[in-house]
């Protein structure tokens, strides 16, 4: 995996360490793609996650392909600010920024995440980076997300913006009414926006991790194909276009969408 990141010391403005934290979806897919930014609780769940459905370190490392590639490709067709929900803790050359900026310097990169010790740790590793941002914010609330002013000091609401989702609707439960929180978000971007969506398709093997976690409080909702698909309705879906991966065969779904003008 080569080097992994290293946060260093946790800045003074972050919250209080706690006793051993329950396990965090973010920092177990930390260790799924080979970091080290986790707790005993979060290598222990994943672990167990691992051994009921061993498919599941290669669904996070083929999200994380998907999003590199589909960065990529939306930073050369002209969209110069992006957002990345759920940002997690990716390693070292992952982050969203580091991938745009290498097709053009200027482009704009807004983070969130519902976690505030995640976003705590991405404000220390952006804070010298102009034009990025880092918000604690929460999906379910698409609207509220993006009207946050750490998200609007650096993306323009007026203008066309790139949405990541990759592997996050799969902790927000069927309660949290996804296709709501998909319908608010398409209404709420403007004309020539995209969604960029990461979603593990259900298997047995999936279900079971998902019950474990359950178990554990930690949310997973692994969905059927059209179930997913139907995330994306009113979304105008481009053409598939190949990943750093070729893992094609694996159970996920991976789509890009656009709002039409």
């Amino acid at each position: 995996m080569g080097t992994v990141l290293s946060l260093g010391p946790i800045p003074a403005e972050c919250p209080p360490r706690r006793p051993v934290p329950a396990p965090n979806a973010a920092r177990m897919d930390n260790h799924y793609l080979g970091g080290k930014d986790t707790y005993a609780a979060d290598r222990a769940l994943a672990d167990r996650v691992v051994e009921l459905a061993p498919v599941v370190p290669s669904l996070a490392r083929a999200g994380r392909a998907f999003l590199r590639a589909s960065a990529r490709r939306l930073a050369g067709a002209g969209l110069r600010q992006f957002l990345d929900v759920g940002c997690g803790l990716p390693l070292p050359g992952e982050r969203l920024d580091e991938i745009v900026r290498r097709v053009d310097p200027r482009s704009r990169v807004a983070y969130t995440d519902r976690d505030p010790m995640v976003v705590c740790h991405a404000r220390a590793l952006l804070a010298v980076e102009a034009g990025t941002s880092a918000a604690q914010a929460d999906l379910r609330e698409p609207v509220r997300l993006l009207h946050h002013p750490e998200v609007r000091r650096v993306i323009d609401p007026d203008a066309p913006t790139a949405v990541f989702l990759v592997n996050v609707l799969p902790f927000v439960t069927d309660a949290d009414e996804p296709c709501t929180i998909m319908r608010e978000l398409l209404e709420a971007l403007p004309p020539g926006s995209h969604v960029v969506l990461c979603h593990p398709v259900r298997t047995p093997a999936l279900d079971a991790a998902a019950a474990l976690c359950r178990e554990a409080d930690v949310a997973f909702v692994p969905r059927d194909e059209e179930r997913i698909a139907g995330l994306l309705r009113g979304w105008e879906t481009l053409p598939a276009q190949p990943s750093d991966d070729d893992e094609s065969a694996l159970p996920l779904l991976r789509r890009v969408g656009r709002k039409a003008a």
